[in-house]
């Protein structure tokens, strides 16, 4: 996320091209460096050897090896184009050509670039689309659940969560509620004591996304709410048995 704010940041101070790209199946590009056996998928036995099992060549989706894989393959595509990957963010990849000086951060398969001519974002684009099967979406606009609204005469950029946030708010059924002016009841201490204590009631939890919500905010502190960064900190230390006043305090 850090890594994607600074090349926005730099983008618009500089009044540079920025746009953003999406690169398909990014775990199919992987090398192995090991022998990975996978059980052949239902549908997909040949009859008459329905006991074989296939050996991998290449990453797939739920292997361990799938994210390593495509790191080192990316690192060494952006290498071979000529960039350069930034000692203290290794996100983040560097270029100067003739044509222009252009930046790359990479979040997984989603990348945000900024480039200071047309000519060289162009470059970027074509010398990556050699090794990638890249989807270009043009100038950014939606990057990483975060709204980004650019104002080129100002050299100003605005970033927003609100659909991220409304998305969270109508999964867990919370449209109707009223704001409040602090993300956590000052008022009410919450502790290891308020967890459940009983089966009956740690049966019942199992069925509340605890989890999931806590990880759903702290998307949002990462992102754009940082008023929230203390609270979520705080009702995660009771994710291992999270009680009703807990999961109220998330809502």
């Amino acid at each position: 996320m850090e890594s994607m704010h600074m090349v926005l940041h730099i983008g618009t101070t500089l009044d540079w091209d920025i746009h953003q790209m999406d690169v398909k199946t990014v775990f199919l590009h992987g090398n192995l460096g090991e022998e990975v056996y996978m059980e052949q998928p239902e549908g997909g036995k040949e009859p008459g050897k329905e006991g074989w099992v296939c050996w991998l060549d290449k990453t797939l989706y739920g292997l361990m090896q799938a994210m390593q894989g495509w790191n080192q393959h990316l690192h060494r595509a952006m290498n071979e184009n000529g960039y350069e990957q930034v000692s203290f963010d290794h996100c983040i990849y560097i270029r100067t050509s003739n044509l222009g000086t252009s930046i790359v951060a990479i979040h997984i398969n989603d990348m945000c670039m900024a480039a200071s001519s047309p000519e060289e974002m162009k470059k970027l684009k074509d010398d990556l689309k050699k090794t990638f099967n890249l989807v270009d979406l043009g100038e950014i606009c939606y990057l990483l659940g975060i709204m980004v609204t650019w104002d080129h005469i100002a050299r100003t950029i605005s970033l927003s969560q609100k659909g991220y946030i409304k998305k969270i708010t109508k999964w867990l059924n919370l449209e109707e509620a009223h704001p409040i002016s602090t993300p956590l009841n000052p008022n009410v201490i919450l502790s290891k004591s308020l967890s459940p204590d009983t089966d009956h009631e740690k049966s019942w939890m199992r069925s509340i996304p605890y989890l999931t919500a806590i990880g759903s905010i702290m998307y949002m502190a990462m992102g754009m709410c940082s008023d929230v960064a203390f609270m979520v900190q705080h009702l995660s230390q009771f994710s291992s048995n999270p009680g009703q006043a807990h999961w109220t305090a998330i809502q």
